[in-house]
């Protein structure tokens, strides 16, 4: 998709600060952080979305670990926990 349309913001000093910020601890360019924001439909933007699958995921990994290790059954619950956690998110 070509990208030939610029739009132009104003914005506040503390504004501009904010938003530099929240680009440099999410790796983004501000352009892609304001396109991410304003294009979720439900408030979490692709890129939350990525984080929160990749989270939930090391959370099911070490819920299976104790369950191999330690046969505990609550950790299962864990696990579908989080399954059922993505598909609200999806």
């Amino acid at each position: 998709m070509s990208k030939s349309k610029i739009i132009t913001l104003r914005v506040s000093d503390y504004e501009l600060s904010e938003l530099k910020k929240r680009a440099d601890a999410q790796g983004v360019s501000m352009s892609d952080l304001l396109k991410f924001s304003a294009l979720a439909n439900d408030g979490l933007s692709t890129l939350d979305k990525q984080r929160i699958y990749t989270h939930l995921n090391i959370i099911k990994d070490n819920a299976r670990q104790i369950v191999r290790d330690y046969e505990d059954n609550y950790s299962s619950k864990i696990i579908k926990e989080a399954d059922d956690l993505w598909q609200l998110l999806s």
